[in-house]
């Protein structure tokens, strides 16, 4: 079973070292070929059922296959491996997505561009603290 690590600031937690690495392998079953249940069980496996590391993986991996639905398949191949943060609660909504009032505003006209300027407020994101990359 992985181990716990004990943090000073938050107690015990996940080792995120070793989310990661297993982030990666798990993600690498789902490309180039969609194999969800293979990375499942490898990550079960991995993992030994933990749910603290189940969770923290699962909401990274939920977050970075937003990057294969939006077919931005180079971008989720070069962050691979890294661990996502997950924002899409707010504390009137919970999680129904269709309520949310944060908005994305595109920052300038050109369709290419892609940057926008977010605002809105998110709670409960899971692996906040430890994430390398945040997804609203």
């Amino acid at each position: 079973m992985p181990e716990m690590i004990n943090d000073p600031q938050f107690g015990e937690i996940v080792d995120f070292d070793y989310v990661r690495e297993v982030l990666y392998d798990v993600t690498g079953q789902l490309t180039p070929d969609f194999n969800m249940m293979g990375g499942i069980k490898l990550g079960a496996d991995r993992f030994d059922e933990n749910p603290s590391y189940l969770i923290a993986a699962g909401a990274s991996i939920l977050a970075w296959m937003m990057l294969l639905a939006a077919d931005e398949s180079e971008i989720a191949e070069e962050l691979r491996g890294k661990l996502f943060t997950l924002g899409w609660t707010e504390e009137p909504i919970g999680s129904d997505l269709l309520s949310m009032t944060t908005q994305a505003t595109p920052k300038s006209n050109d369709p290419d561009d892609r940057e926008y300027h977010v605002k809105g407020r998110k709670w409960l994101i899971n692996n906040s603290y430890h994430g390398d990359y945040h997804m609203v």
